[in-house]
């Protein structure tokens, strides 16, 4: 079993995963709207954008150690977010009519989930820096 240190994923390549399975399932949603086999009204599409903003962010902050210049990761990491965040709300909103003021506690999750990232990158650095201090003293 290989171990995960082994493996390195850019934040672009997380953020393409995470919007392209945010795209399968928010189309499968769409074409069910469509067919009237499940109700319009129902919030699943925003449902998924914030599902799958929590995923990108969970992926982000586990390869984010295996970078090897923390700054351009971090970098990329958060541009990469902002743009997925972006992308997922305007998709959103396209396929259910509904904007993000609108989506109830969607948006509310969405803001909470952009200010978690922010300071669960922030606490990572800082773990990172004092065990990289601790093996120098070594």
């Amino acid at each position: 079993m290989k171990k995960l240190e082994k493996y390195y994923v850019s934040p672009i390549g997380q953020g393409i995963l995470a919007l392209s399975i945010f795209l399968v399932l928010a189309l499968f949603n769409f074409g069910l709207e469509q067919s009237q086999l499940i109700n319009k009204q129902d919030l699943n599409t925003w449902l998924f954008a914030t599902s799958l903003l929590f995923f990108y962010i969970m992926m982000s902050s586990i390869f984010c150690f295996n970078a090897n210049n923390r700054m351009l990761y971090y970098r990329n990491a958060i541009f990469t977010y902002v743009g997925l965040a972006l992308a997922v709300c305007l998709i959103s909103s396209m396929l259910t009519g509904i904007n993000l003021k609108a989506a109830a506690s969607h948006s509310w999750i969405i803001y909470v989930l952009s200010i978690v990232y922010l300071v669960f990158m922030v606490i990572i650095a800082m773990i990172r820096k004092i065990v990289d201090l601790a093996l120098k003293q070594k």
